[in-house]
């Protein structure tokens, strides 16, 4: 088992992240900050709202951006996984240069499989 990682420390490079493309790590970390910007817009939804509250559109376009920022940042130094998994995923063969599927579509990355 792996001790957590702080805050802010750059995560470990995964070995098949080493090798990818730039462009498509850089994909997959985009991908990965929608997520989590996504995931962070919905818990704050979810929070209900106050009288007390200083909420004020200034506030929530503030609150938006912050958690956009926030989201950038944490696929960047390791976020979920997600950005490792859909690298690992495109690297399996499941796609060629040109986003045809290639005939080794049978393999699933080991970490995607589902363990019974």
């Amino acid at each position: 088992m792996s001790s957590p990682i702080a805050p802010g420390t750059a995560r470990p490079q995964v070995p098949s992240l080493q090798k990818a493309d730039p462009e498509l790590v850089k994909a997959a970390q985009g991908m990965e900050a929608m997520f989590l910007d996504y995931l962070m817009n919905v818990m704050r939804q979810s929070v209900p709202e106050s009288d007390l509250d200083l909420e004020n559109s200034a506030t929530k376009i503030y609150r938006s951006m912050l958690d956009s920022h926030l989201a950038e940042t944490a696929s960047h130094v390791g976020g979920v996984g997600l950005s490792d998994l859909i690298v690992e995923y495109m690297q399996a063969g499941r796609y060629n240069q040109k986003g045809e599927q290639s005939p080794q579509d049978a393999q699933i990355p080991t970490r995607m499989r589902s363990e019974p």
